[in-house]
């Protein structure tokens, strides 16, 4: 019975520590900085996708 009341205590302090504003601060801030990181490094890759799309596609001779 022990482990089972444990485990809530830990469940307790986790959902208690949610509201706590530098919780909250460094969660956000860590949203940030992957978001961030994530778009610099799938960049690279998007481009070449996009190089690899207009080469490959055929061209249409488009009238204005």
């Amino acid at each position: 019975m022990q482990d089972r009341e444990k485990i809530e205590h830990i469940f307790i302090d986790i959902r208690s520590k949610r509201n706590d504003l530098s919780y909250r601060f460094i969660k956000r801030l860590f949203d940030i900085v992957a978001s961030i990181s994530a778009l610099l490094l799938l960049t690279p890759v998007f481009l070449i996708l996009i190089i690899a799309i207009k080469i490959s596609s055929p061209r249409e001779n488009v009238r204005a």
